[in-house]
């Protein structure tokens, strides 16, 4: 699984001296609502399509958050589908299934974001 929503957790937590992380940690558990992640690939019509990452902070997240463990992030969206949540890799097969992209493109698209 990749971990692609750990960059904007680890970008902002990087303008923080790391003294002060626990504590914007727990403040940003408390006041985060949700992160989406989209970006653009080509599909099998020479068009493109927006493929999304989408996490809403429940009660998991929420946890994760506060203790600094956002590794487990993905593991937590993964498995939080009925919530709404879904990863990249889960929206590219969705598209496959769709006949919109191929499986070459869903594995180039993950090469690049790793």
């Amino acid at each position: 699984m990749r971990l692609t929503l750990l960059k904007p957790f680890t970008e902002f937590l990087g303008v923080f001296p790391h003294e002060h992380h626990e504590l914007i940690l727990t403040q940003l558990s408390e006041s985060l609502l949700g992160i989406l992640n989209q970006r653009l690939i080509e599909t099998t019509q020479n068009n493109q399509t927006a493929v999304f990452e989408f996490m809403h902070v429940n009660h998991a997240i929420k946890n994760a958050v506060a203790r600094g463990d956002i590794y487990q992030l993905n593991n937590t969206i993964a498995t939080s589908i009925a919530e709404g949540m879904i990863t990249f890799e889960k929206y590219l097969d969705k598209l496959i299934s769709a006949g919109k992209i191929s499986l070459q493109t869903k594995l180039q698209f993950l090469s690049r974001i790793q």
